[in-house]
């Protein structure tokens, strides 16, 4: 999650939070449960998804009776509506997305800061809501970066 968090920062986190958009949360991944992340939401239950192949569309702005392009259909010549955040994913979340017109109940895509590399939604598919340990609220260490987290 560099730059906005390093390692060895100590963090707060809200187990009871509400989750909006561009929260940052820890959560367990299901490939090791050992492991704890920390991504941001980008995407909330209800938002509307699309695919093209292995690109993932995410428009939180459209209305659930709006249609969406065809998930058959090549998108690379059609305009996206506004708001609408194109993701590249492994094939193997592509196959676990296909058939999804809406982000489910108690699901979340998150990305990581650093995207070039970062384990999050595009490799992990979307993160259940049980995995979510808490919302990052505050870094109390190291003292020079102490404060509020955004």
């Amino acid at each position: 999650m560099q730059p906005t968090f390093q390692n060895k920062d100590r963090l707060f986190i809200k187990k009871t939070a509400t989750l909006t958009r561009y929260s940052l949360i820890t959560f367990q991944p299901q490939v090791n449960a050992d492991d704890s992340y920390i991504k941001r939401v980008i995407g909330l239950p209800g938002d509307r998804i699309w695919l093209d192949q292995n690109m993932v569309y995410l428009n939180a702005q459209m209305a659930s009776n709006n249609s969406t392009p065809s998930n058959n259909s090549n998108l690379s010549g059609i305009e996206l509506p506004d708001g609408t955040l194109k993701v590249r994913v492994t094939w193997e979340v592509a196959a676990q997305l296909a058939g999804l017109s809406v982000i489910p109940k108690d699901k979340f895509f998150v990305l990581g800061d650093n995207r070039r590399h970062s384990t999050d939604s595009r490799e992990l598919g979307l993160i259940d809501k049980q995995a979510v340990k808490g919302k990052v609220i505050f870094r109390y260490y190291p003292f020079t970066r102490f404060g509020v987290v955004n």
